[in-house]
């Protein structure tokens, strides 16, 4: 077994954060896994209404019960983006939203 030299390990600052820089507006990519590949279009169709997006499929699970979907677009901000996260969470379309 191989010893960790703890000199190398990450040091955890309590009460600080680890936040990624983000220069907005820039393009963003959600990874959406749901059962129904229409009502996940469907969703994202209604949700942007008229914004720019791209959409692709991305994998479908062996039996076919799970499609995975791309939707990639430009993000204003950081609000933009997570109120998208968590609109395309909260639908019964959506299982996970990565």
């Amino acid at each position: 077994m191989k010893k960790i030299n703890k000199k190398t390990l990450p040091t955890h600052i309590p009460g600080g954060t680890c936040k990624a820089r983000i220069n907005y507006p820039c393009s963003w990519q959600y990874k959406i896994i749901g059962e129904d590949r229409a009502a996940m279009q469907e969703l994202v169709a209604s949700t942007l209404a008229d914004r720019p997006y791209t959409l692709t499929l991305s994998n479908v699970s062996r039996s076919g019960r799970y499609v995975a979907m791309n939707l990639e677009l430009t993000v204003d901000d950081e609000e933009q983006r997570l109120a998208l996260y968590r609109i395309l969470a909260a639908s019964r379309e959506t299982k996970v939203v990565i």
